[in-house]
């Protein structure tokens, strides 16, 4: 198991499994459904990293080859990779997702650092840069939250960093291993 989301509204438990795709769980019945890319759903990737509500009717899916959004009352899957295509045209392995209170997407992947889709599709892709100490400190990205002062929060494989969309830069909490 790599992630597990539990939707409130619906009770439902949908479980990100790695190798093995996605994985509902009907509170009523206590069926679980699986959803697999080799069973002809549409999933980009059987890793399933991340899972987080989009909108009412979709989640976004974080996989070992981008993003896809799931319509569970269709029980459909579709890439959801285009918004990034002209930032990293080659869909990376995504760990993390967060929709913010202003209505961009972050995406935290494996080695392209962290996106963040604007409301508008404007895309930024935040990197390290051993030169530039108001940058993120790792380009792999393991989670990413948002606290109640609007500051996004992202846990990389070199540390902790806070995003302050006022200055547009990290501040970086480091450790000494």
């Amino acid at each position: 198991m790599r992630t597990l989301y539990h939707d409130a509204p619906t009770g439902r438990l949908f479980i990100g499994i790695e190798g093995a795709g996605l994985s509902v769980r009907d509170p009523e019945t206590g069926r679980i459904a699986g959803y697999r890319r080799r069973d002809g759903f549409s999933l980009s990737h059987e890793n399933v990293n991340a899972i987080k509500r989009d909108d009412d009717d979709s989640l976004l899916l974080g996989t070992h080859s981008g993003i896809d959004r799931f319509y569970p009352a269709e029980q459909r899957i579709e890439a959801a990779w285009d918004a990034f295509a002209d930032v990293i045209p080659e869909p990376p392995i995504v760990y993390a997702l967060l929709r913010d209170g202003a209505d961009s997407l972050w995406v935290g992947t494996y080695d392209a650092g962290l996106l963040r889709l604007l409301p508008d599709g404007t895309v930024h892709n935040y990197r390290h840069n051993a030169d530039d100490p108001g940058s993120l400190s790792n380009n792999l990205v393991y989670d990413i939250i948002e606290d109640s002062y609007g500051d996004i929060w992202v846990a990389t494989n070199g540390g902790l960093n806070r995003y302050r969309p006022e200055s547009r830069s990290f501040q970086r909490y480091t450790y000494d291993a």
